[in-house]
């Protein structure tokens, strides 16, 4: 009773958090239909204090550590190097899938590279490859991904973790490849048993493709063509699309069997090898300190939010996007 007590602690942290996501959104869209421009980056920083907020209020009513509560443990300047080689070989697979769910919706990310240009470029990407990697990691995989996979299992707080964090993009778009990339940091995270390991990867992926971003948004317009309708006249050209999904899905599947030679590779070298496979034949995971399962990871705050989640990405996704 007393796991399943804080699985259901957990899911009210998440709900919490989700709908602070969604006012925070919703209020920069007001405001921009009233014809008042709030800064991009003012959004993206709302958006990581309302993330990370319900979850330092909880440990902290709980008076445990938050580093350690977290998981940032530290970690060989070795796993740094391969956590490095594991984002290069991790990237065609969140490419592909990015690409595929482009066939339904447009790229949320580049529609706003506008925005992103327009105000303090500086600021752009030290808000989403610096504070967003560092509090997005903290909250979904040291908060969301540890907490339940002590109470359940590895693959069952992956999977949960991953669906929670893509969700809380609040688009498709971001959902499908935010919920694989997840996946994959959650299990990255498990082999090193550090979160500096995703926070590492998050960083990577966020400041490559941000800048490429901001890069190709200038030299573009200075030709004077927007990089956003640029974008979604490739992307409605069905043919140009699946061409590239079918490359990148071949490319993709050799792809994620180095991603699980890697993901050996760092548990080996950070000395958690046998814990790491153990933790794929369904024992517990070593360090927990609990003894009994939770009977069902889905607790009422969890299929809450899972409802409001997908209600407000559809509303978004029809009214907005």
């Amino acid at each position: 009773m007393k796991q399943q007590k804080e699985l259901n602690n957990i899911g009210i942290v998440y709900l919490v958090l989700l709908l602070g996501n969604i006012l925070v959104c919703a209020g920069g869209f007001f405001l921009k239909n009233l014809g008042v421009k709030v800064p991009m980056t003012l959004m993206t920083i709302l958006c990581e204090l309302f993330i990370m907020g319900p979850v330092i209020i909880y440990i902290k009513s709980k008076n445990e550590s938050i580093t350690e509560s977290l998981g940032f443990h530290k970690v060989k300047f070795t796993t740094i190097l391969l956590t490095i080689l594991l984002t290069i070989v991790v990237t065609p697979i969140f490419m592909c899938v990015n690409l595929i769910s482009q066939l339904f919706v447009s790229n949320t990310v580049v529609q706003t590279t506008n925005e992103m240009i327009d105000g303090s470029i500086i600021m752009t990407i030290i808000a989403t490859s610096v504070i967003a990697p560092l509090f997005e990691e903290a909250t979904f995989r040291g908060f969301f991904y540890n907490g339940i996979k002590d109470r359940s299992s590895v693959l069952k707080g992956a999977i949960v973790s991953a669906i929670l964090f893509g969700m809380m993009h609040l688009n498709l778009n971001q959902f499908c490849y935010a919920a694989v990339l997840g996946f994959i940091f959650a299990l990255a995270n498990q082999a090193s048993g550090s979160t500096w390991t995703s926070v590492i990867m998050h960083f990577l992926i966020n400041i490559i493709n941000v800048v490429q971003l901001i890069i190709a948004a200038l030299s573009m317009r200075e030709q004077g063509v927007d990089v956003s309708q640029a974008a979604e006249a490739i992307r409605i050209d069905k043919a140009v699309m699946l061409n590239a999904v079918r490359s990148y899905s071949i490319i993709s599947l050799v792809c994620v069997v180095f991603v699980w030679l890697l993901l050996r590779a760092i548990a080996k070298n950070q000395g958690n090898l046998d814990s790491f496979k153990a933790a794929f034949r369904g024992k517990r995971a070593e360090g927990s300190d609990t003894f009994e399962h939770a009977r069902s990871v889905l607790n009422v705050p969890m299929l809450a939010s899972l409802f409001i989640g997908v209600a407000a990405m559809v509303v978004l996704q029809i009214t907005v996007l």
